[in-house]
């Protein structure tokens, strides 16, 4: 993603080549490339922007809200559709994962509960050792244990929470396989 022609010209100033090096220092996939190449500021404000690391200026904030989200979101659209139509089933897979990391602002071994406001790792570890996994867990947990999860949030940051959580998506599949009369056929069918 971060290889992508529409990051040729990400904007790589002075002094961000040396602040590059420093923050790639702090992330966990290693990117063997120039510091001062875009792609490898891209890489570095992708690998950031998962695992919600400060960026130590005003541009490379401004370069990570305006240029690199949007594109990757578009190019990960993109990639999806190509792929799916080529029928690759695992590349399509990951590239929806990936679409997912950017969107979230998460890596994908995360835990799902950091999606939701206030929430750092701290406050997501006890409500998973309470036996909050996810989202719905904690909409449907008793008031006592989630007040009790949530202690220390203001009142205000108890409503962002509620309203993210009322506002999650809750997507049931069902499906079926139907047999084809091809199938009925499966050991050649005819003309021997």
């Amino acid at each position: 993603l971060a290889a992508a022609s529409e990051f040729d010209a990400m904007p790589v100033r002075r002094r961000e080549a040396r602040l590059v090096k420093r923050l790639q220092k702090h992330l966990p996939l290693v990117v063997k490339s120039p510091d001062a190449d875009p792609h490898t500021k891209t890489n570095v404000l992708l690998q950031a922007h998962f695992s919600r690391r400060a960026l130590p200026s005003a541009d490379m904030q401004f370069d990570l809200a305006t240029r690199v989200l949007p594109d990757a979101v578009r190019l990960l659209r993109a990639m999806v559709d190509v792929i799916s139509s080529s029928g690759w089933l695992k590349p399509a897979l990951a590239v929806m994962e990936l679409s997912q990391m950017v969107v979230q602002g998460l890596w994908d071994r995360d835990p799902p509960l950091l999606q939701l406001p206030y929430f750092d790792a701290a406050r997501a570890q006890a409500c998973t050792a309470a036996g909050l996994e996810g989202v719905f867990d904690v909409l449907e947990a008793e008031d006592a244990t989630r007040d009790a999860l949530l202690k220390g949030l203001t009142m205000p940051q108890m409503s962002a929470v509620a309203t993210f959580c009322n506002g999650y998506p809750n997507i049931d599949l069902s499906f079926a396989v139907n047999p084809s009369d091809d199938d009925s056929d499966a050991g050649g069918g005819g003309d021997d």
